[in-house]
């Protein structure tokens, strides 16, 4: 798929505030890639964009 709607992960509340991130690209970013469909909610969560989804 690659490029999609911003996602997180429902874990990212269980991280330091500022380690939690958010995706949008679910092929090519491996983190992004991780999270399993079931636990993937829509928009950013006000979190900052991954690393790897911004150099996508």
């Amino acid at each position: 798929m690659g490029k999609v709607a911003p996602f997180h992960s429902v874990k990212e509340k269980n991280k330091p505030a500022s380690e939690r991130v958010h995706h949008t690209n679910d092929t090519q970013c491996a983190p992004g890639r991780d999270i399993p469909k079931h636990e993937r909610v829509d928009g950013t969560g006000g979190y900052r964009i991954c690393v790897h989804c911004a150099k996508l």
